[in-house]
């Protein structure tokens, strides 16, 4: 959710080191955990990109049998979306998520699983490639 952004970021992890410089990068390993507002995200490996003091982008990497996670409500009217990757790239600043490696998204509107995964949040858009599967709700007529 938009206000997300105004939270603070919570890390829990084995290992790390900071860079507080309002455009610093933070570089974390081992049991990851990182949340702020609704967003949650756990790896084993995650680097975290500030721009101008605020998050902008969110780097995790999975283990060979533990897939990067992330959680978020994206919107308040809508659940929660989930997916899963042996990488995922949320670049917040750009509203955009990149799902690479066995990538699996679930949102209100659909189930989406393929080799990579783009999703834009500002505009509900999906892409798929290398693979994909889709299982879409049908949609109900708002009479």
């Amino acid at each position: 959710m938009p206000e997300d952004a105004d939270q603070p970021v919570s890390i829990q992890a084995d290992k790390g080191t900071a860079d507080l410089n309002p455009n610093g990068v933070t570089e974390v390993s081992g049991s990851v955990v990182v949340e702020q507002g609704t967003l949650h995200i756990a790896a084993q490996e995650l680097t975290l990109t500030n721009r101008d003091g605020k998050l902008a982008r969110a780097v995790a990497n999975g283990g060979p049998d533990d897939p990067a996670r992330l959680r978020q409500q994206v919107r308040a009217d809508e659940p929660f979306v989930d997916a899963r990757a042996q990488t995922i790239d949320y670049r917040l600043a750009d509203d955009r998520i990149e799902l690479r490696g066995e990538a699996f998204l679930s949102k209100a509107d659909g189930e989406f699983e393929g080799g990579v995964i783009v999703y834009h949040l500002k505009d509900n858009r999906v892409e798929c490639s290398a693979g994909c599967r889709a299982i879409l709700p049908p949609t109900t007529d708002p009479d």
